[in-house]
Parts: C-alpha cells; structure tokens; sequence
C-alpha cells in the first residue's frame, strides 16, 4: 500500500489489498475522519480530499490496514443499448469470430462491474468482460 500525494489538499491510496478501492472509500467515509472532505474509490484505490489545517495524514495507513468491507450490495443499473444503429457491429463480430446475434447476447447476458468513471462525467470504464469478447478493441 502506497499513499501519493497529490498536492496540499488530497492524496491518491494505491496498491490496496484485501478490499476494493470502492468497499475502502465507503469504509473511509463512514468512520468521519476529522478534516477528510471527500473519498472517491475506483477499482483499487482511493482519493482522499481533506482540508489540510484540519487532517493528520499520520496513522491513516494504519486506519485503512484495519478497515473491513461491508456486506452491501452493489448498485445495480440495466442500460438499455441499441446495436442496430452500430456501424460497426459486423467488423466487431469478425473481429471475434462471432454471428452478430452470439456478440450481442455474449454482451447482454454478462454483469459488468463499473471500475472507475473517465474523464467525461458519467462515461463508466467497465470490466472485466466476457472471454469471447476480449479480442474486441476498444
């Protein structure tokens, strides 16, 4: 575990183990450390936003060493997807030797795991995705 700082105000948690970056920033914030703004967890690790006259950093690798995940279920989201309107559905099913009709239901039948939100506000990094479709570029 490694805590990068990411100038006078936040600081980046990474290499965390045993928990995700997710379950570790809704354990961090719950415990209502004194001067931490904001946590943000994505796949496996963690910002932390804190006022910097108001938080000691010292001790907070200690703090997360000893925190447990909580038996919450994860949110889940049905996003409807059009593939008709595609361009590129048949070069993506060659692309992976599939019909088009065995692509879309490899994608459809699959639970994705939103691992960190990008730089466009709401465009989600999603993974892992099914072993047939790996070969599918970006």
């Amino acid at each position: 575990m490694r805590l990068d700082s990411m100038g006078e105000s936040a600081m980046i948690l990474r290499g965390i183990e045993r928990i995700s970056g997710h379950e570790a920033a809704r354990a961090l914030s719950d415990l209502n450390l004194p001067g931490v703004i904001e946590v943000t967890g994505v796949w496996d690790s963690v910002g932390i936003y804190f006022d910097p006259q108001a938080f000691d950093p010292e001790g907070i690798e200690d703090v997360i060493q000893g925190l447990e995940p909580k038996a919450e279920p994860p949110a889940i989201h049905k996003i409807p997807v059009c593939f008709e309107l595609g361009p590129d559905l048949e070069e993506a099913s060659e692309n992976v030797g599939l019909k088009c009709e065995e692509l879309i239901h490899e994608f459809l039948n699959w639970e994705y795991i939103c691992q960190a939100v990008g730089f466009c506000p709401g465009f989600p990094f999603l993974g892992p995705i099914p072993e047939r479709l790996k070969n599918l570029p970006r």
